[in-house]
């Protein structure tokens, strides 16, 4: 083994970090990973090099918990700008979050400037009525430029397509019973039924003309 497992870090306190036993290393056997426990009982396997160096001095639940505790002091607190600053913090950081999967847990962060409420505030403005927090690129994180206010439906939209899609376009799938493809968008929370296809790409396109009609984009660029 080499020199980061060969030294015994067991017992070694790295920020809120106690190390308590050598867990893994990946199959490159570049990165070394301990079995730590956080102050606050989570417990974790980390890289050894992010300890070492100070890049993960925390847990997600703990740096989730300091946010809030300094973002108490204005009177926001209950509001629904503040709370959802505060979901969009939990979707990313909190593991045990149901939505984590999809955000944190898909490698999405909230930008160091927003994990302060009044620089969120400042940049975002208070909630527009009737329209949610949305990412224009969702495979990008929560920061200027990447975030805007829109409806519920455009969010929705403008998900990510399914790893398990049975088609490679937005708005496509395979109808097994005609053999054919189907291709469909949702307004206001229901399916339209655009039509089914012998072309995976005609159904593309009528997705993208149907997208663009809604909602201004042609996500599948046909």
């Amino acid at each position: 083994m080499s020199g980061s497992v060969m030294n015994n870090y067991t017992g070694h306190r790295y920020g809120s970090w106690t190390v308590l036993s050598f867990s893994h290393h990946d199959k490159r056997r570049t990165n070394y990973y301990w079995n730590c426990i956080c102050d606050c009982g989570t417990n974790k396997n980390v890289n050894i090099y992010y300890l070492r160096g100070g890049k993960f001095k925390k847990c997600n639940l703990c740096r989730l918990k300091e946010m809030h505790k300094r973002n108490t002091f204005h009177n926001m607190c209950g509001t629904r700008i503040y709370e959802t600053w505060a979901s969009m913090l939990r979707r990313c950081y909190y593991i045990k979050h149901i939505s984590y999967p999809w955000y944190g847990g898909a490698g999405v962060k909230v930008c160091e400037r927003w994990h302060d409420f009044p620089s969120f505030f400042e940049d975002m403005g208070d909630c527009q009525k009737g329209k949610t927090l949305d990412r224009i690129d969702p495979d990008k994180d929560y920061e200027p430029g990447n975030v805007r206010w829109v409806e519920w439906d455009m969010q929705a939209h403008n998900r990510k397509k399914r790893k398990n899609a049975s088609s490679q376009y937005l708005g496509v799938s395979y109808y097994s019973k005609s053999g054919k493809w189907r291709s469909q968008i949702t307004q206001k929370g229901k399916k339209i039924h655009l039509g089914d296809f012998d072309s995976e790409f005609d159904a593309a396109i009528a997705y993208d003309n149907a997208s663009y009609k809604l909602y201004g984009d042609r996500p599948n660029g046909v």
